[in-house]
């Protein structure tokens, strides 16, 4: 019998694999780079997925020539990387791209949140909402965008406050069951559901405000062009490495969408910045899965070389990038879900609520074994937490397991610790228990 472990790791690589980069990187960068790196990693924010991206590329490149990093240039400016191997040339500067300033001026989500919050002072944390919110199309000079019909996201607790709790009041005090509220003015078009005989939870339908339709005003574009500034009158073969960290300019676009990709949107930088020959960008895939797969899904790097370069030379870069990236670590996070973990303190989940039972045989989380040790964790969390996870019935938890063993008089008859590797959060301690132990039956 298996149950699914809760790992959610705070970026898209595992901490063991972070680490291990860094400690190799250390004769390279040096203490004080090598510590620079380690507070950014270790302070939450969105700061902490471009140092995690910095820290792969460095190493890998590290592999595979001389690597200097921040090396002044005769403007001031200190590129990430001075790389020479023994046919190319490089200066380059490691970029992330996200989506936080599409999401601000378009701030579902804050509504959505914003909503709950009431809902919950309502008493009505039990209940399924539903925000449906419309949108428009704005024409510009190079093309059209689409924006939700939302206010900005400093109105948006007015609009909650004064539109939207009073008709949800109103309809509580009169003995309603299904609550709808619809907002149609100047600044905003949405409708909102709040069903009590729904699910607990919420959902939440709009336009996507992320693919990108115009090739010069996009977040992918814009960070290009910060990069290019900062590059200028650098030697050697000039690039910018992008990692994804949560970008609709990075993903594929959908069968008949009118987004753009992200290699056309590079092209057009590259067309408009020449000092510039290249850009690389760095993205995660995973395979479609079912909620129920979300543990075991298939995940890897995909990569896009954009070169203005001769085709010899951009042949050789090619085959530097592929070795770069044989020496990154296995994704274990898609970037939309590390932008958000990447904000919480502490060391995210392990094989915490995980296990494998076989007859007299069991193994589970050894965090999770040694918090309860510790005091940190107890039982009845554990049980808890087992019944949010697998429902009630489905199966035991480790609690309940190992107290069955007791019940039958059982002690341990051998310990095991199984070691995972870099790319996993937990290792796992197996038990085996033997027949019933005499220190704890009674004579027969």
């Amino acid at each position: 019998m298996k149950g699914r472990a809760c790992m959610e790791p705070h970026m898209i690589f595992a901490r063991r694999a972070i680490q291990n980069r860094l400690d190799q990187l250390r004769t390279t960068l040096g203490d004080e780079s090598i510590q620079k790196l380690a507070d950014r990693l270790n302070t939450p924010g969105k700061d902490r997925l471009a140092a995690m991206w910095e820290v792969v590329t460095f190493h890998g490149l590290s592999k595979l020539g001389v690597l200097r990093h921040e090396l002044p240039l005769e403007t001031g400016r200190k590129p990430d990387i001075q790389f020479k191997s023994s046919d190319l040339e490089i200066t380059a500067d490691v970029t992330t791209v996200s989506d936080d300033g599409l999401h601000e001026i378009n701030p579902a989500q804050k509504l959505h949140d914003l909503i709950y919050e009431q809902q919950l002072k309502l008493g009505l944390s039990q209940a399924g909402m539903n925000l449906d919110i419309d949108y428009r199309e704005e024409e510009t000079s190079r093309g059209v965008r689409t924006r939700l019909c939302l206010p900005s996201s400093t109105r948006l607790p007015e609009l909650v406050r004064d539109e939207i709790v009073p008709k949800l009041k109103e309809q509580i005090d009169a003995g309603g069951r299904v609550l709808h509220v619809s907002i149609k003015n100047e600044t905003a078009s949405l409708r909102i559901t709040i069903d009590p005989s729904k699910p607990t939870f919420s959902t939440m339908s709009h336009a996507s405000y992320t693919s990108p339709t115009i090739r010069d005003k996009n977040p992918l574009y814009e960070a290009l062009k910060a990069k290019a500034k900062q590059l200028r009158k650098a030697p050697g073969i000039v690039g910018v490495i992008v990692g994804d960290s949560s970008t609709g300019t990075l993903a594929k676009p959908l069968t008949g969408s009118t987004a753009l990709t992200g290699r056309a949107i590079a092209e057009e930088f590259l067309r408009q910045y020449s000092s510039i020959n290249f850009v690389l960008l760095i993205t995660v895939r995973e395979e479609p899965h079912t909620w129920y797969q979300v543990h075991e899904r298939k995940m890897w790097l995909e990569v896009d070389l954009v070169s203005t370069l001769p085709d010899d030379i951009s042949a050789k870069l090619e085959a530097l990038f592929r070795g770069m990236l044989d020496a990154f670590p296995k994704p274990v996070n898609m970037p939309i879900n590390a932008s958000h973990r990447a904000k919480d303190s502490g060391f995210g989940w392990g094989y915490h609520g995980g296990f494998t039972m076989s007859g007299k045989r069991a193994r589970f989380s050894a965090r999770e074994i040694l918090e309860v040790l510790a005091g940190q964790r107890t039982a009845e969390e554990i049980n808890e937490q087992h019944k949010a996870l697998h429902g009630s019935g489905h199966s035991i938890s480790m609690p309940q397991w190992i107290d069955a063993q007791l019940r039958a008089s059982r002690l341990p008859t051998q310990m095991s610790i199984i070691k995972t590797d870099e790319n996993e959060s937990d290792d796992w301690i197996e038990f085996e228990f033997g027949p019933p132990d005499a220190a704890i039956t009674p004579f027969r």
